[in-house]
């Protein structure tokens, strides 16, 4: 039954498509992404908008730009496409609720900003799992996988993780941190090479994909780095960067909830474009449970709802570039958005998953 407003007939297929264009920047490129035809697409566009009566988008040659009308409606239309999902994720509950025990580990700077909101999405949803939640650095998150002691991870690299099935999230710009200087003054971006000018503060490569993805591409580039200190804490390091006495390389989220810093500059890091991918990744040693499935694809709804909200600093969607594991697909018709009860159990660990049959 189409949605009543102000009296005029409303599909929901309209919203969707409406979403699709917003997130999309393009008739074209939406058209492309949920397979309807462009001229079929743009028609369902004006349909809304007369319906509304008022232009959503600007149309120009690059593609289209939202309106004022257009930034209240796409917030609406979010509202309207999560409250279905509920609707569903609830009826579909009463059948048959996913239990049991799941252990989630991420890297200390995404931990900021996915903890708390992973913990209260799982248990709304699924009430019968018990959340297990650890954080540490990259690299360690990713040997807690491979050796099975976490059930579902982030993990960090420029590159798909080999050997595991992992999906792309989140892409993350990389940022030069450090008290303003006569290098950094007055600029918003830096060219890789021009770290090597600078006395750098980072954690040790074996612990810290991101400290591997810099040496990896100062190799290729042929302009080494200079580190004055390995601090194997993210916390410490960017306290130490907060005091001036260095500069390290993060992205944006690292800064969490800290409280501004007057003197900090962050330089966009450039030529090349350097950017951090997150992966969200299942344990290769067993197959999953069902309740690993169901916190797999709750966190993967959270990361892509922070970024359209612009939660995310310095963040933006990653290319798809491998298909969600198969285990995943099987089940996304029974779990895909989970119970809609509260109330639930969740552990925070701060030291590393045990051992796990």
């Amino acid at each position: 039954m189409p949605l009543r407003i102000i009296g005029e007939p409303m599909e929901l297929r309209q919203i969707h498509y409406f979403i699709a264009i917003a997130e999309k920047g393009a008739i074209s490129a939406a058209s492309a992404y949920i397979h309807i035809a462009q001229p079929a697409l743009s028609a369902q566009l004006a349909s809304l908008e007369g319906e509304l009566g008022v232009a959503l988008c600007t149309r120009h040659r690059r593609g289209v730009t939202l309106t004022e009308a257009g930034e209240i409606f796409l917030e609406h239309a979010y509202k309207v496409t999560e409250a279905l999902a509920a609707a569903r994720s609830a009826v579909q509950s009463v059948a048959s609720q996913p239990r049991g025990e799941v252990t989630f580990g991420l890297p200390v700077t995404t931990s900021t900003l996915m903890t708390v909101p992973i913990v209260e999405l799982v248990r709304a949803r699924y009430p019968d799992i018990k959340l297990n939640i650890v954080d540490g650095m990259s690299g360690d998150v990713f040997g807690w996988l491979v050796d099975g002691r976490l059930d579902v991870a982030i993990l960090y690299g420029a590159d798909r993780p080999p050997q595991i099935k992992a999906k792309p999230i989140v892409s993350d710009a990389l940022y030069l941190m450090g008290h303003e200087n006569e290098l950094t003054r007055g600029r918003e971006t830096i060219a890789f090479c021009e770290l090597a000018g600078f006395h750098l503060l980072h954690n040790s490569p074996s612990r810290s994909r991101l400290r591997q993805l810099m040496d990896e591409t100062a190799r290729k580039l042929g302009c080494p780095l200079q580190y004055a200190g390995e601090i194997d804490s993210v916390p410490q390091l960017k306290l130490l960067v907060y005091r001036g006495r260095g500069f390290t390389v993060l992205p944006k989220i690292s800064l969490g909830d800290d409280p501004p810093v007057a003197k900090l500059r962050l330089l966009r890091i450039v030529e090349p474009d350097l950017r951090l991918t997150s992966y969200l990744a299942l344990s290769p040693k067993r197959d999953p449970s069902r309740a690993a499935l169901c916190v797999f694809e709750l966190v993967d709804e959270l990361a892509q709802s922070l970024l359209r909200r612009r939660k995310w600093a310095g963040g933006r969607r990653a290319p798809e570039v491998e298909a969600v594991p198969s285990s995943v697909r099987e089940t996304r018709a029974t779990t895909s958005a989970g119970g809609a009860r509260a109330s639930g159990t969740a552990k925070r660990a701060s030291h590393p998953p045990g051992s796990r049959r």
